[in-house]
């Protein structure tokens, strides 16, 4: 190996994309001494997409005590670069690293978005790359149209603070008292998966449960999702059927409602930034990571959309994963290896805080098979 890339993704509740990184750098390092590598440590729009970002454009980090998921005020941050472009991570506001075990993402707010959305126009932004991953959230993006200004009435005309367990409450939504200054901002929304606001492959059918939603829940987060998504097609024309407004809860849909917003898969805008096919021409092989690999990786997750390019060019990619939950037949286009980094015998909770040593004897042991 002459040239190598590293381009993982985070572990989720284990390891930041730049520790494992950083933790593959080093051991080739050992075993490669002459080997020229560049380090990309990557998101899709979930954990690490303002860390991903700032390591691309030089921009100033702005710290802000914002409204978390549960309610409480937590630390947070946005980027804001020189060309009045801001940099949102979702998780940093309303993710599952900022709520507790006992998360209920019916419960959950995404009112600390729109907090940064709002300190960050405070700040001069005109343009908002908003990444849509990793949230704690199944609100519709009605907490953070809240903290923009946007209030949500019930068939009475009562005031609604909603949630995933009160949106088919919302009868309508009163604009007036919406900024001028946020009219005029452009949104970007970097998308972590494809999948539409509702439905089987929707939001509450498939996230809810992972963020925590008791058993008997999902069908009233949909029921309620459901609802929500007919008051604004019938009241606003609006369709939320396209692609990734399932992401983060439907987390961007109001954004796209009602302002100049552009959804996009998330990957793929953070490989164009790069210019990451020009970096890949170089490369001898490629060499990511995630915490899992498996069905929802092919609905715009990291591995799919650096699979894709490494197959246009030709360069190999190998990929070192927590937990692989996908038949090799299914794996993406482009992906020629995937090493499982946890023992199926060791409990996934250990695996997961013992996440570094398991990820170097993984390393190790493909090494040394070269």
């Amino acid at each position: 190996m002459k040239k190598v890339v590293l381009i993982p993704d985070s572990y989720k509740g284990s390891l930041s994309s730049q520790s494992v990184a950083a933790i593959m750098s080093e051991v080739i390092h050992q075993h490669h001494p002459g080997c020229q590598i560049v380090s990309i440590p990557i998101s899709d729009g979930g954990e690490g997409f303002l860390d991903c970002l700032l390591q691309i454009f030089p921009g100033q980090r702005i710290p802000l005590t914002v409204k978390g998921p549960q309610g409480y005020r937590i630390n947070s941050a946005y980027g804001l670069l020189p060309n009045r472009v801001a940099i949102i991570e979702l998780a940093l506001a309303s993710g599952l690293l900022q709520a507790s075990v006992d998360n209920d993402p019916g419960l959950a707010t995404t009112f600390g978005v729109g907090e940064l959305i709002h300190d960050a126009i405070l700040h001069g932004a005109n343009e908002i790359w908003i990444g849509l991953g990793g949230s704690a959230t199944n609100d519709g993006g009605c907490g953070l149209a809240e903290a923009l200004g946007m209030e949500f009435f019930s068939k009475e005309g009562l005031l609604i603070h909603p949630n995933g367990y009160t949106l088919s409450q919302i009868q309508s939504i009163a604009l007036n008292k919406i900024s001028d200054a946020l009219l005029k901002v452009h949104f970007t929304l970097f998308t972590d998966v494809t999948n539409p606001l509702c439905g089987l492959s929707g939001a509450s059918h498939v996230f809810a449960a992972q963020k925590g939603a008791p058993s008997t829940a999902t069908i009233l987060l949909e029921e309620n999702m459901q609802a929500f998504s007919r008051l604004l097609s019938q009241q606003y024309q609006f369709l939320t059927d396209y692609a990734g407004a399932g992401a983060a809860g439907g987390a961007g849909v109001l954004l796209r409602c009602f302002f100049n917003t552009t959804v996009a898969l998330g990957i793929e805008e953070v490989l164009n930034r790069l210019n990451f096919d020009t970096i890949l021409s170089q490369a001898d092989v490629v060499i990511t990571g995630e915490g899992r690999l498996d069905q929802q990786t092919l609905k715009g997750k990291a591995i799919s959309g650096i699979a894709s390019r490494c197959y246009k060019s030709n360069v190999p990619l190998i990929a070192f994963v927590g937990r692989l939950d996908l038949e090799s037949s299914n794996f993406p286009l482009g992906l020629t290896n995937v090493h499982e980094i946890t023992p199926r015998d060791i409990e996934l909770k250990i695996g997961m805080s013992h996440a570094d040593y398991y990820l170097k004897k993984a390393l190790e042991s493909w090494i040394s098979q070269q």
